[in-house]
């Protein structure tokens, strides 16, 4: 089995905007065209999000400390004194959104692979950065302890209220020079699948990107994966091969929005050998993707229960206890809600406080941010 990558390395630009929504979930892209004849496009996200792990869980927590335990038909915005936040962000769109956009363009799309992200949290108002971070790879981690006002700020975007706050990401790669190369690549499909299986146990069934250019560098180094010529480091040909590997193992690997998953085993000597024509590094090339933080939070803690994200807390002499949590609704014409009070031992909107004793309504969501004093 023999195949030739068709999207050489991404150039510097331009990038363009494409739509690769399906369905009623908007889903904006960024696209830069490989370097050569050979077309093709490498994309990415046009806006960072809260990383997803299989399952569907976020990486994601934002703890609100209060001043106290609210009175009754009390609105908690007062009482905020600061806001704890923690996130990872990726900007890497899902295998199955660039195999759809293949199929309908007839362009091969894949993700750009990031070498270098710097991930920082910006308040417009004041031009303050509130943290930031640089690491040299795909999924940037960041943590922030706000103040008061920015932490209202924070109230605001979880609720989906435009603000002052914004998540910006920038995303290194390496660009495109002018001189080709090549790489040879040459493996026993059975080979891979054996070191595959070794990372499934029990419940965890589920193989990430990650794995996947682990096992690349394992078998490379071990001689079972043949590079040639091995001119440069195993993580550079991981990062240049990558793409190449994956669409190699598609005979034995199943792509969902959770992972990855194997399928049977192939027979001994199953062999697979790849050309890869690239172009070498024109140096790293940057490009920027800020997104306001209410359509970050929105798009996060759509369809999943948002209690085990927001935690408000309070600080007493025990230390920090926390508070019951109303779930959130995000509305697209957002009405202005009801402030929020303590009643009954529980957070509820003030309205459904003074609700008569035995008066049954159905279950509703109530609206975190909206505990403005005057609203």
């Amino acid at each position: 089995m023999a195949g030739v990558r068709t999207v050489s390395a991404p150039l510097v630009g331009p990038w363009t905007t494409i739509d690769g929504s399906e369905g009623v979930a908007p889903v904006r892209l960024l696209a830069v065209a490989g370097a050569g004849a050979s077309g093709g496009r490498h994309v990415t996200l046009a806006h960072p999000r809260i990383r997803r792990l299989p399952g569907d869980e976020r990486v994601l927590s934002i703890t609100f400390v209060l001043s106290r335990a609210p009175d009754p038909h009390e609105p908690l915005a007062g009482l905020v004194q600061e806001a704890v936040l923690g996130l990872e962000a990726e900007v890497t769109p899902p295998p199955e959104l660039c195999e759809r956009l293949t199929a309908k363009t007839g362009v091969e799309h894949v993700p750009l692979f990031v070498r270098r992200t710097s991930l920082r949290l910006t308040n417009s108002e004041t031009g303050r950065v509130l943290a930031e971070t640089t690491v040299d790879t795909q999924l940037p981690a960041l943590s922030a302890t706000l103040d008061r006002t920015e932490a209202l700020a924070l109230l605001d975007a979880v609720a989906g209220r435009p603000g002052p706050l914004s998540l910006e990401l920038e995303a290194g790669y390496r660009a495109a020079d002018e001189e080709p190369g090549e790489l040879r690549l040459e493996f026993d499909l059975g080979t891979v699948w054996n070191a595959l299986s070794a990372l499934v146990s029990g419940d965890d069934v589920w193989l990430s990107g990650d794995d996947l250019s682990g096992v690349l560098a394992q078998l490379i180094r071990d001689g079972s994966v043949l590079v040639s010529p091995m001119a440069v480091p195993v993580p550079d040909v991981v990062a240049e091969l990558m793409g190449d590997f994956e669409r190699a193992l598609r005979p034995i690997l199943h792509s969902t929005r959770a992972g990855y998953e194997l399928t049977e085993r192939p027979p001994d000597g199953t062999l697979i050998s790849l050309t890869h024509r690239y172009q070498n590094s024109g140096g790293l090339a940057t490009v920027r993707l800020p997104a306001p933080m209410h359509e970050v939070l929105r798009e996060a803690l759509a369809g999943t229960d948002p209690d085990r994200y927001v935690k408000p807390v309070t600080v007493g002499t025990g230390g920090l206890g926390t508070v019951p949590v109303p779930k959130l609704v995000h509305s697209k014409s957002r009405p202005a809600p009801p402030a929020m009070v303590l009643a009954d031992g529980r957070v509820t909107t003030a309205w459904n406080a003074a609700r008569p004793a035995g008066a049954t309504l159905p279950a509703a969501h109530a609206v975190l941010a909206a505990s403005r004093p005057d609203l």
